[in-house]
């Protein structure tokens, strides 16, 4: 939490600034809520400063990033740490929570389930307080009273709670991608869940190729690519997931084998799981290399998108064995 010798916080650009997704980022946040909000699974809280002049630098940002559309209670609501600003899937939270951070404005990333856990101390107190006085006066006088003051305690719990858990800023997605529904929601969703690196940027190219064939103004040919889309794009998912682990993965075993020496298994393991990576990198690349061409020839699209998809599929196996391994080995 900030205090009086804190920084000031240096709040993100106002405007709109470029989510590599779809394009916009109202909040500057350096990760889409648009993008993220459909498949949020934590929730980002402010920290309340102590200085006056903090929480109201954090209310104008609020209202003028959005355009007016968090007003300025809800603003007020957020800096207070009343109320959460976003919604994110967990990973895209915390880099949102460091990004934050380090412009002095600190936060805390709570999951979705545990909203209540943001509940003031003073407000379970009063909730206390009400069943505790119910409970005495119908025991004394009215009995009616004690079942009254519980449902009443309960119901301001859960009002408390759903304003807990109701981000003030929550847009809806588009359909930046131009790609199927099904395969939007995915990639999106997964490209929110990488990190920076080249599974996130191998999955975004060819998204953004994948669109290209089936855009409108290719007719019936763009009609019979969608489905070869679609399941090259759910597979292509996969396989990002499954180049990031094994990237992660193989520098945490390189490590291990410096400091203490390869053994036998360390070495069959970091053998198959740099094969497998590899060849999943081999497959992105030949892919989209495939994929450009297909944007001149459209009648071969169909056909060649289902076996882009069954040369990744094929992968898939022995890639979740070495990823398995590995696990196993980092721990």
């Amino acid at each position: 939490m900030m205090d009086a010798r804190s920084a000031a916080p240096s709040f993100p650009g106002t405007g709109v600034d470029a989510c590599e997704v779809c394009g916009a980022d109202a909040l500057g946040l350096g990760t889409c809520v648009a993008c993220g909000s459909g498949s949020a699974d934590a929730l980002v809280f402010v920290e309340r400063s102590t200085r006056r002049a903090d929480r109201r630098g954090i209310e104008a940002w609020l209202v003028e990033a959005t355009g007016g559309v968090v007003g300025r209670d809800a603003a007020r609501d957020v800096a207070e740490g009343r109320r959460p600003m976003v919604g994110l899937p967990a990973a895209a939270a915390r880099r949102v929570s460091g990004a934050l951070t380090g412009r002095g404005i600190p936060v805390a990333v709570v999951p979705g389930g545990r909203a209540w856990s943001r509940t003031p101390v003073g407000f379970v107190a009063l909730l206390g307080l009400i069943v505790g006085t119910g409970v005495y006066a119908g025991a004394a006088a009215a009995p009616w009273l004690a079942g009254l003051s519980v449902l009443f305690a309960a119901l301001l719990g859960l009002a408390a709670h759903r304003r807990l858990a109701e981000p003030v800023w929550a847009p809806a997605a588009g359909h930046a991608l131009a790609l199927p529904e099904a395969a939007e929601r995915e990639v999106r969703a997964t490209l929110l869940r990488l990190g920076d690196g080249r599974a996130r940027r191998f999955l975004r190219d060819l998204a953004a190729v994948s669109a290209a064939l089936v855009t409108p103004d290719r007719g019936p040919a763009g009609a019979e690519s969608r489905a070869g889309v679609v399941e090259l794009l759910h597979l292509a998912c996969d396989a990002s997931v499954d180049l990031e682990q094994l990237d992660a993965s193989l520098v945490v075993l390189e490590r291990q084998g410096t400091a203490v020496g390869r053994g036998e298994r360390l070495e069959d393991a970091i053998g198959r799981a740099t094969e497998s990576r590899d060849a999943i990198v081999r497959r992105f690349e030949e892919a989209l290399a495939s994929l450009g061409r297909l944007q001149a020839a459209s009648v071969e699209a169909p056909r060649r998108l289902s076996e882009l998809a069954s040369e990744l599929a094929a992968d898939a196996r022995r890639r979740r064995e070495a990823w398995e391994e590995v696990r196993k080995l980092v721990g």
